[in-house]
């Protein structure tokens, strides 16, 4: 029986409930200010909140009077415990921020990267001749007069890394882009293009580009 009820006790003892409290007291001096029927409030963390006449205020609990710390039920342990709380906090924002700060550089570093290759890339029209695995097989072309598209068909092209939905035979295309090699394709060896964007989108892009790259 005696075994039961210490156990019950130790039980009890580890299970303890969430500090909180309020302590009302008529006139509270804390430094320089003094608060007129003020009642301090204590859910946890390292603030406390002062209701008085004149409104109310957050004040850390380190700079209330022992007494007034002892009366909302905190202690130097939790003191402790919520300081190491809030220092793991803080080291955790600070490693978000600078991998925040990493990848937008590396962004900004891509982006340079593509407007060095955007310029000196060359402006390209070019007519569908069909898909391949990795890209289009296309021919330059002069002009179009509105009925017939007069291709250099003695050119052709294969142009990677551009979007096909909805890109079909006949398609014309005008494009930036730079050479990248050849490609093997039935025993011929094809130029390869590098496709970066479609010429009407240069402008904008360019725009947008030095704005973000100005931004700290």
């Amino acid at each position: 029986m005696t075994k039961d009820l210490f156990s019950i006790l130790i039980a009890s003892c580890l299970v303890l409930p969430a500090v909180a409290g309020n302590v009302t007291i008529p006139t509270l001096t804390i430094g320089n200010d003094t608060y007129k029927n003020a009642t301090i409030s204590y859910k946890g963390g390292l603030t406390a909140k002062i209701s008085h006449d004149e409104g109310t205020k957050s004040i850390p609990v380190s700079k209330l009077a022992p007494e007034h710390q002892t009366a909302l039920g905190i202690t130097p342990d939790i003191i402790s415990r919520e300081t190491a709380k809030m220092e793991a906090l803080k080291e955790k924002a600070l490693e978000k921020k600078k991998k925040q700060a990493e990848e937008k550089e590396q962004t900004k570093e891509k982006l340079r990267g593509f407007l060095n290759e955007l310029n000196r890339s060359e402006y390209y029209q070019l007519a569908v001749y069909g898909t391949y695995k990795n890209g289009i097989l296309v021919h330059p072309y002069s002009y179009y007069d509105g009925n017939c598209v007069h291709e250099h068909t003695s050119v052709k092209y294969i142009v990677l890394g551009i979007p096909k939905k909805g890109i079909t035979k006949d398609t014309l295309l005008k494009i930036k882009a730079i050479p990248n090699g050849h490609v093997e394709m039935d025993g011929e060896r094809i130029p390869a293009l590098k496709f970066l964007l479609y010429e009407n989108e240069e402008k904008a892009f360019r725009k947008a580009s030095q704005q973000m790259l100005k931004k700290s």
